[in-house]
């Protein structure tokens, strides 16, 4: 079972979509484009949550 907690430092592109409520295709487009921090482990991303943060809040 997949950890799904909001308070972890690292989000998967499901918890992503869940979070700001985008598509999949938009979200890695979103980590594509915006030079987002991830690591993939197999066919598995996990994104920086300091680095969706940081970038939401300079959106602002």
């Amino acid at each position: 079972m997949e950890n799904t907690s909001l308070n972890s430092n690292v989000l998967t592109i499901a918890e992503l979509c869940d979070g700001l409520h985008i598509s999949r295709k938009y979200a890695y487009k979103f980590v594509r484009d915006n030079n987002i921090k991830f690591m993939q482990i197999g066919r598995k991303f996990y994104l920086s949550r300091k680095s969706i943060e940081k970038l939401l809040s300079m959106e602002d």
